[in-house]
């Protein structure tokens, strides 16, 4: 592994005790500084990527990090035997990083990073396919924006980040990706992008845990293929089929077999858990032979396809518990192609349509698989874990050390001059535990008490406290910071009296023995409060809007959508949007969407309401303005209790028309909530339909 020094900048290589590591995550941009320039500084200062180093190495010694990876000038890709292995090689280096600073070159640490219109939410850090596992496999994500200042961390703004990714938020708080299915992680990088079409399989590789030598020119859907033959040697989790194409495929009629041809066909297969054994039992195996994929499935006839038509389970549950199942049309003997690949339907593994029995056939071998969990060395028993507190200049004054055992061995100093306070202390025997407790005020006279903790054969543990009447009672529960392969890395204190909050930041350092907390204090109705403390929940409905109107020549184009939705995820073909969680406001948990029906001779607005009604049930409506186009944000107003359109609300009605009128003809559009019935995003899908006066059909799937 090269690694290059914070301060001299020039590359060293280690084999083996490789010393501690920050590593950078960034997107490319022009005149990045590469292993040739590197060599050369005078050529490297004239690159434009140049600062992107010298600031990601400043960053790294404020931490004292002597060493960095950066992928730039770090891997000599003019080697091909180089950059294969750094590929292969690239999940195990950011795993094995003390920190990884993920760089945002278009995001500010002065926006609110959960505003949907912030620079973070529509930072290309998110969209990139490499940038997939570089968030994943760290122990510990500092997020930055283009000035190198702190927005945050992947602990702090992971509600945030798992919205705009779709990757759980227990990913980041337990790191044990082996509890997520196949179909869950290809998903998770379905709508990313990489610059060559083969580094979308490559890029993959060190997520399921596989190795392949990387040939470009192959093209992305064989890359793409070479790896799924990969992650079937050790896996036999089925989900791996459970994708979809497109429904305005180019190619409808082409023949598909069990495999996927790109991550982007698993956009959907998010809530597709790791298949159950169910009735294929002990024959859960399957491999690919030279003829095909040899694998164990029940089979039962579909009912309206055709004879030679057979509905498949994949013994894999959804969010809500139901099954998946595939289409497959036999055509010789016991071979078969996928019917239907651009759905995925709701079966019952048990109890098939027909009344008739599943079949089943043939036998492979299971590899064992591996777990991958996040390891981290251990202090030694007789190693001093060294504490530097940070206080905000004037805001908060230290007052004592409490030292409840005086047996217990650690000591502390402050120092004045930096504001800081510096404790070492010394693990005893094991199962005991050393603890260390720091008294501060702030400047208004709240105060709070900081307890450090050391168990030998376990990571340090932080509490902090606020302090409650008398000198020896104090508020639980404790907020804490438990230092474990993923821990807690951001916490807020409230202070109930004054409407205060105190931030603690735990920062890694080059030194595996040695923490620093920078602590900061907010005082009330300063915004960062509300941007720190404010949590995105998920839904409690969505809805799939597809933008193609059946037999119309345009599309529809969705010009807005109000309230503004964080989760919102839109393509070419079509448009997700979620409904938010109860907030103790019923009668607002629903969003109006803008869309435009192209015509000929004028475009027309149409304004559709979408909603979950008090009882738990969907409701929508639509506005067809004759005149002129209506503010998107009135037309949500008027379905409050205050509005004109609430009666509308509360009827809980699941179609609504409204009238286009043209000189010429008169439109009927019609918007329907209907439940799902196959695999698709969110819960429900608007059909949204165009009939004229002579009953032409204009409708959407």
């Amino acid at each position: 592994m090269r690694l290059l020094n914070t301060k001299s900048f020039q590359l060293e290589e280690f084999h083996a005790d490789i010393p501690p590591y920050a590593i950078l995550s960034h997107t490319w941009e022009k005149e990045e500084v590469s292993f040739q320039d590197i060599q050369d500084l005078n050529v490297a200062k004239g690159k434009k990527g140049w600062k992107k180093v010298q600031s990601a190495c400043a960053y790294a010694r404020r931490y004292k990090f002597d060493w960095i990876w950066i992928d730039t000038c770090c891997i000599d890709k003019s080697s091909s035997a180089e950059l294969s292995e750094a590929i292969n090689s690239m999940y195990p280096y950011y795993r094995g990083a003390r920190v990884c600073y993920a760089y945002l070159c278009d995001a500010s640490s002065e926006e609110d990073p959960r505003d949907v219109r912030s620079g973070f939410k529509r930072s290309r850090w998110f969209e990139r396919g490499w940038t997939l596992q570089e968030l994943i496999a760290p122990r510990y994500v500092v997020i930055l924006d283009k000035d190198w200042k702190e927005i945050g961390t992947r602990w702090s703004l992971g509600d945030a980040i798992s919205a705009i990714t779709s990757i759980p938020v227990q990913v980041f708080k337990h790191g044990d990706i082996e509890k997520f299915s196949i179909a869950q992680k290809m998903s998770w990088a379905a709508s990313r992008k990489t610059t060559r079409p083969e580094d979308m399989a490559y890029c993959l590789m060190g997520i399921f845990g596989v190795n392949m030598s990387p040939i470009y020119g192959e093209g992305g859907e064989k890359a793409f293929m070479r790896l799924q033959q990969e992650i079937i040697k050790y896996s036999d989790d089925r989900s791996i089929f459970a994708w979809i194409t497109s429904p305005q495929s180019r190619h409808p009629q082409e023949t598909r077999g069990l495999l996927a041809k790109s991550p982007r066909e698993f956009r959907v297969s998010g809530e597709v858990g790791i298949s159950e054994s169910g009735i294929v039992g002990d024959k859960s195996s399957f491999s690919f032979g030279n003829n095909g994929l040899h694998i164990h499935l029940p089979l039962v006839k579909a009912i309206g396809l055709g004879d030679d038509v057979f509905l498949a389970p994949l013994h894999c549950r959804t969010n809500d518990g139901r099954y998946v199942g595939l289409y497959l049309q036999r055509t010789n003997g016991n071979r078969c192609v996928r019917f239907l690949p651009d759905r995925l339907t709701f079966v019952d593994p048990d109890t098939p349509p027909n009344g008739t029995d599943y079949s089943l056939t043939e036998l492979v071998v299971k590899e064992s698989l591996f777990s991958r969990r996040h390891e981290e060395e251990l202090p030694e028993h007789d190693q001093v874990i060294k504490f530097h507190i940070k206080l905000p200049a004037q805001q908060i004054t230290f007052v004592r050390g409490r030292r409840d055992n005086p047996v217990l061995d650690w000591d502390f100093n402050h120092d004045c001059d930096l504001n800081t306070t510096t404790v070492r202390i010394s693990p005893m025997g094991f199962g005991e535990v050393t603890s260390a407790g720091l008294e501060y005020q702030t400047q208004t006279g709240e105060e709070f008490l900081i307890t450090l903790q050391v168990q030998r054969g376990n990571f340090p543990e932080i509490h902090m406290q606020n302090r409650d009447t008398g000198w020896l009672g104090y508020r639980s529960p404790q907020i804490t910071v438990r230092r474990k392969p993923f821990y807690v890395d951001r916490i807020l204190l409230p202070f109930v009296d004054t409407n205060a909050m105190l931030s603690c930041a735990l920062q890694m350092t080059g030194d595996p023995l040695e923490n620093i907390l920078e602590l900061d204090y907010i005082p009330k109705n300063d915004p960062r409060i509300i941007c720190m403390t404010r949590v995105l929940r998920p839904p409690v409905i969505g809805f799939m809007v597809y933008r193609k109107l059946f037999r119309f020549r345009s599309p529809l184009f969705f010009q807005e959508i109000f309230p503004p939705d964080f989760l919102t995820k839109t393509d070419s073909l079509s448009c997700y949007v979620s409904i938010p969680d109860f907030d103790g406001t019923p009668n607002s948990m629903h969003r109006v969407i803008a869309c435009k029906i192209p015509d000929l001779y004028k475009d027309r607005v149409i304004y559709v309401a979408l909603g979950l009604h008090e009882s738990g049930m969907p409701w929508t409506d639509i506005i067809a303005p004759s005149n002129g186009h209506l503010q998107t944000e009135e037309v949500w107003r008027s379905y409050l209790d205050s509005g004109s359109r609430a009666k509308k609300r509360q009827r809980c009605q699941t179609s609504a028309s409204a009238a286009l009128n043209y000189l010429w003809d008169s439109l009927n559009v019609t918007a329907t909530i209907e439940e799902r019935t196959t695999l698709q995003l969110g819960s429900h899908f608007l059909k949204l339909e165009v009939c004229s006066t002579k009953q032409r059909s204009l409708s959407a799937p």
